[in-house]
C-alpha cells in the first residue's frame, strides 16, 4: 500500500472511497484536518489506493483559453453569493436538465460535507463561500453510481477534490463536469468550531445561515450568522481572529503551502473565483460592486456549458493574464506562515491579539463605507 504522506496529503478522501475492503477510513488529527487511517489486518495489497491519490498520480490539466467577468443577471442570485452567483446558474442549468450537482454545506452538527442535490433550486443550500476544509465521506462513490446511471453531475470543490474525484474515476467520463475554486488554503473545521464556541455562537444550519462573506461591499470578508433573514451576529474581517488567521495564512493544512494547484494549469473543467484586479490594467466600464466572478474556460466541455447559461449572466472576455495578475493563487500557494508551528497550539484570545487590526474607528467606518459608495457611483457611471 502506497498513498501520500501527512505533509503532502490534501485529505480529499478519493483513497478511502477507492478500497474495496474498506479498510482506509478518514481520520482527524490533532489540527482536526483530514488524513487517511488504514486498518492493515485488513489490507489486501490491491494498490487501489495508490491509483486514485492525486498526490501519487496527479490528473490531467489544463491551460485557460478564455477568462471572462461575470455575474448572474438575476439580482436576488448575485446578491446572495460570494461573488457573481455563477455557480448557482451553472447548476440550476444542469439540474433544470435532470443532472445532479455537488456542493458544500454544514449539516446538523456544524459540519462542512459535499452532497448531492437533484432538484432544481437546491443550489442555494450550496451557494456561499466556506473557509475550511470540507469532508467528501464518500461522495466520489455517489458520484461514479450517477455517471455510471447516464446523468450528468456537475462537481465543484477545491482543484485537490477535483483532482481526487478524477483519479479515483481513473478514466474520463462525458456527462461529468467538474468546477474547480480557486483556493487559497483550508483551515480546519476543528479550529472553525472553536472559534463559534468561543463567541457562544451555535448556529443550526436547518434554521440559520453562516455567511463568510457579505456583498453590502463586494470584497469586504465577514462572519454572519442569522436567522430566517434577521441578523444574529456578524464581525468584520478586521475584528475577527478567524477570518484574519485565515486570510494571513495561519492556519492551512500543512499539503496547502505547497500546493501544486496554484497556478493557471486548472484541474477544472471551469475554474470559479471573485476577479480581483479587475480594471486595473484594462478598463472595465461595468459597476461590479454587487460582485464579479472570474470564469476561466480550460476545456471544450466548460465552453459549452458556459454558452448553455449565456443568457443568464453578463459575460465579458478578459484576458487570462489580467486574471493572473489579479488573483495570487493563479500564480503560487501562499507562503508558509511563521506561525504556522504554533498557531494550533494557541488560544484564541492570544490569537486575535496578534492577528486582529483593532476596533476600527468611526471616522475609518464612515471613511469605508463611502469609498465604497464612491466607487459603486463611479463604476455605475462608466456603464452609462
Amino acid at each position: 500500500m502506497k498513498i501520500a504522506d501527512r505533509n503532502h496529503c490534501t485529505g480529499c478522501g478519493a483513497c478511502a472511497d477507492a478500497c474495496p475492503p474498506s479498510c482506509i477510513s478518514m481520520a482527524l488529527s490533532e489540527e482536526g484536518f483530514l488524513f487517511p487511517s488504514v486498518d492493515e489486518s485488513r489490507c489486501v495489497e490491491c494498490g487501489a489506493c495508490g491509483k486514485a491519490c492525486h498526490v501519487l498520480n496527479p490528473p490531467e490539466r489544463h491551460n485557460p483559453e478564455k477568462a471572462f467577468a461575470a455575474w448572474a443577471l438575476d439580482d436576488s442570485v448575485r446578491t446572495t453569493s460570494s461573488s457573481g452567483g455563477i455557480y448557482s446558474v451553472l447548476g440550476e442549468h444542469v439540474l433544470e436538465n435532470g443532472g445532479v450537482i455537488s456542493g458544500c454545506r454544514f449539516d446538523g452538527d456544524m459540519v462542512l460535507k459535499h452532497e448531492l442535490g437533484d432538484r432544481p433550486g437546491c443550489t442555494v443550500r450550496f451557494r456561499g463561500s466556506k473557509y475550511v476544509q470540507c469532508f467528501t465521506d464518500g461522495i466520489y462513490r455517489k458520484i461514479k453510481n450517477e455517471l455510471a446511471n447516464g446523468r450528468t453531475v456537475l462537481f465543484t470543490g477545491v482543484p485537490c477534490q477535483v483532482a481526487g474525484l478524477r483519479t479515483y474515476l481513473g478514466r474520463p467520463y462525458e456527462n461529468l463536469i467538474a468546477c474547480d475554486l480557486v483556493c487559497h488554503g483550508v483551515p480546519s473545521q476543528k479550529i472553525f468550531r472553536s472559534y463559534l464556541k468561543r463567541h457562544r455562537l451555535s448556529p443550526d444550519p436547518d434554521r440559520s445561515v453562516v455567511a463568510f462573506r457579505d456583498l453590502k461591499g463586494w470584497g469586504d470578508f465577514y462572519i454572519r450568522v442569522s436567522e430566517q433573514d434577521d441578523l444574529v451576529w456578524r464581525s468584520d474581517d478586521a475584528t475577527n481572529e478567524f477570518l484574519r488567521s485565515f486570510l494571513s495564512g495561519y492556519d492551512y493544512n500543512e499539503a496547502c503551502y505547497a500546493c501544486p494547484y496554484a497556478c493557471m494549469e486548472r484541474t477544472g473543467d471551469l475554474t470559479l473565483a471573485d476577479f480581483w484586479g479587475l480594471g486595473r490594467s484594462v478598463p472595465f466600464d461595468k459597476d461590479p460592486s454587487n460582485g464579479c466572478s472570474l470564469i476561466l474556460v480550460n476545456t471544450e466541455k466548460g465552453a459549452k456549458l458556459l454558452h448553455a447559461v449565456r443568457d443568464r449572466l453578463f459575460l465579458e472576455e478578459r484576458t487570462t493574464e489580467e486574471a493572473r495578475q489579479g488573483n495570487g493563487q493563479l500564480r503560487n500557494p501562499v507562503p508558509r506562515h511563521p506561525m504556522r508551528d504554533v498557531f494550533y497550539r494557541m488560544e484564541w484570545a492570544e490569537i486575535a491579539r496578534k492577528v486582529n487590526y483593532g476596533n476600527p474607528s468611526p471616522l475609518r467606518r464612515l471613511l469605508r463605507a463611502g469609498r465604497r459608495k464612491l466607487m459603486s457611483c463611479l463604476n455605475r457611471g462608466k456603464g452609462k
